[in-house]
């Protein structure tokens, strides 16, 4: 693992100039037990997702929540003893028709435990769980007309901070969806 305790760039508003629009637009799962994630272990602490390798038979999911429902961190928590480590959230909303397939949706999303990836507009894949998986801390069924569908919260807690994927990791994904 190559995390660094201290900062090895400076980051000025002068080199980033421009749109940012991180709003996720896609989240892909699969269950963690399904799937291999390996990461790069650069010097500078730059790691990134190298590989979502899933196993025989497995397949990402692909999502595409309601827009402006969606919203992700990953944020710094510490324990009663001084220990650190990162809390990693997920949540998004879908509207259909509610049947037996959404039933069983529901369901599964609540009970399973999954790798996650979202894609922002910006067109950056980044995984969440890759050391735990997230599980859902809520999924609510709402009827009506101001909110309707199903929204979910996926969560973690893990010892490192959430990381984009490369181009080869996101190809991998994209040529293991679920028909």
């Amino acid at each position: 693992m190559a995390i660094t305790c201290s900062i090895s760039q400076s980051i000025l508003k002068s080199e980033n100039c421009g749109y940012s629009l991180p709003q996720i637009v896609d989240v892909y799962l699969i269950d963690y037990n399904s799937v291999t994630v390996g990461k790069t272990d650069q010097p500078d602490g730059q790691d990134e997702i190298s590989g979502v390798t899933p196993a025989t038979g497995a397949s990402f999911y692909h999502i595409e929540p309601v827009k402006d429902s969606t919203n992700f961190s990953d944020t710094l928590s510490s324990g009663s003893s001084g220990n650190k480590y990162r809390t990693v959230t997920v949540e998004f909303s879908v509207n259909q028709t509610y049947n037996k397939s959404m039933h069983a949706f529901i369901d599964g999303i609540s009970l399973g435990r999954y790798f996650a990836v979202v894609k922002t507009a910006e067109g950056n894949y980044i995984g969440l769980g890759r050391q735990t998986g997230v599980e859902a801390s809520a999924a609510d069924l709402q009827g009506g007309t101001d909110n309707n569908g199903i929204t979910v919260t996926l969560t973690c807690n893990q010892a490192e901070s959430s990381m984009n994927l490369t181009d080869a990791a996101v190809e991998q994904l994209l040529q293991n969806l679920a028909d």
